[in-house]
């Protein structure tokens, strides 16, 4: 029976003669482990059987419950011998001075289950609040200010608060341990959501999303890890404004969410409850354009986040997170003097991390130590596994690259054919550019023409 929900039926014995009317005395009734209260009253007792019923009994808490002695108890059916020839407010079937107790009461019920106990109460429904949302959780340190927006498939952690409650919106502190039947460690018993415009994201949310939480008196602090993904196959779309979530979790006592809010698969019907927030998600993706210098100078790459605008790609100017460690980005496909030799390095990316402002990045390739020239491919590695060198200085030497786990910000730079002779369109390539000192950056009047394509 659910908490709060007025079916449950008690029946008071008694003997042939009487017709008094018991009360409940909820300071006697015990709960498992917190007592709550039972609503409800009896009728009078038929004459002829000394038996009292009610039907519509309400108990407030999860769990089971029993009574103390003397809970159903009629302290007023003796009021005709009182005070003379009963002992007032005493329940005593023991003479005492030639009187026995004013007090009719009834035995101990144990509070377990079965024919000896009440019981097992579960919650009517589950309440939401205190939701929230952390966009780009994978950055560290996190965004100040917070991003507005994540790109799809990176990082978000929601949070929120599950209530236990009976029919009044009353927690039921018993909802824990064995009586929680809600698990919080399985990201799928929430039934979790999104949507933006009528647009229902929940198909894309990440298989691997995780949860954590426990109960406690009836409320369970939850943590929700999860993502947007990219369309399969992963063809650019986009952005998502105004995306929404919700949980619609059931346990396995069928109890459920109160009051449903959002429609997350525009069918004109609630089917999830919201969390509050709301946050937008983009396809995006990092560039790098080639770049030309002199050999006795510095050189900037340029270097940005884009993302998809609906019809093309543009710089994403609400980027002002993405750090890329300098051990991320290889350096190799050396020309002329330039590669690594003896131990040392003849260039290297100045910055640690590359940080972003408005979407553009600033790398920096330092002077070449001598003077020598040639050119460098330079190659971000966005997946998480390590591979290739980098050079962290101009005395390191090469020293092996990592990977920077920013597999959300993959382009589709290489279409060619595979094995099979088809042609890859998918956006899972790291992108690179080259770097060139002294070549033609420093020698303008040996250029004729110039084309870029990117």
């Amino acid at each position: 029976i659910k908490a709060g929900v007025p079916m449950m039926n008690l029946t008071a014995s008694s003997v042939a003669g009487y017709s008094g009317t018991p009360l409940l005395d909820n300071t006697k009734v015990v709960g498992t482990p917190t007592a709550g209260t039972i609503s409800g009253v009896f009728s009078a007792a038929p004459v002829a059987t000394g038996v009292a019923a009610g039907s519509s009994f309400a108990y407030s808490e999860v769990g089971n419950v029993g009574l103390n002695a003397n809970a159903v108890y009629d302290s007023s059916f003796t009021s005709v011998d009182q005070p003379s020839d009963c002992i007032v407010a005493s329940f005593s079937n023991v003479l005492a001075g030639g009187k026995y107790g004013c007090s009719i009461g009834s035995s101990a019920v144990p509070q377990t289950t079965g024919s000896s106990g009440f019981g097992r109460f579960i919650p009517d429904h589950f309440a939401l609040s205190l939701g929230s949302l952390a966009t780009r959780a994978d950055i560290s340190p996190a965004c100040t200010p917070a991003s507005a927006f994540t790109y799809m498939g990176e990082q978000m952690d929601a949070a929120f608060t599950l209530t236990a409650q009976n029919t009044s919106n009353g927690s039921t502190l018993n909802y824990a341990g064995a009586y929680a039947k809600l698990g919080l460690t399985s990201f799928a018993n929430f039934n979790f959501g999104a949507r933006s415009g009528t647009a229902n994201l929940t198909p894309r949310i990440d298989s691997g999303s995780t949860s954590a939480g426990s109960w406690s008196n009836g409320v369970a602090s939850v943590a929700l890890t999860t993502a947007i993904l990219r369309s399969t196959p992963d063809n650019p779309d986009g952005p998502y404004a105004g995306l929404q979530f919700g949980i619609a979790p059931v346990d396995s006592d069928a109890v459920a969410m109160n009051a449903l809010d959002l429609d997350v698969d525009n069918n004109a019907v609630n089917d999830h409850k919201s969390l509050g927030v709301s946050t937008e998600v983009r396809f995006g993706r990092l560039m790098l354009r080639n770049a030309l210098g002199a050999k006795t100078s510095a050189l900037p790459v340029p270097v940005m986040v884009q993302t998809w605008q609906g019809s093309a790609f543009a710089t994403n100017t609400l980027d002002n997170c993405t750090r890329i460690p300098r051990s991320a980005i290889v350096l190799d496909g050396y020309t002329g003097a330039l590669a690594p030799g003896g131990g040392n390095c003849k260039t290297f990316v100045q910055q640690s991390p590359v940080a972003f402002s408005a979407g553009v990045g600033t790398l920096t390739l330092a002077a070449p130590t001598g003077g020598v020239t040639g050119s460098v491919r330079l190659t971000p590695n966005l997946y998480a596994a390590a591979s290739g060198n980098y050079c962290a200085s101009a005395a390191s030497g090469e020293t092996p690259a990592s990977g920077s786990n920013l597999v959300y910000l993959l382009g589709r730079w290489n279409d060619m054919l595979d094995p099979d002779g088809n042609a890859s369109t998918m956006y899972d390539d790291n992108p690179s550019a080259r770097a060139a000192f002294g070549l033609f950056g420093s020698q303008p009047d040996r250029l004729i023409y110039q084309r870029e394509y990117y």
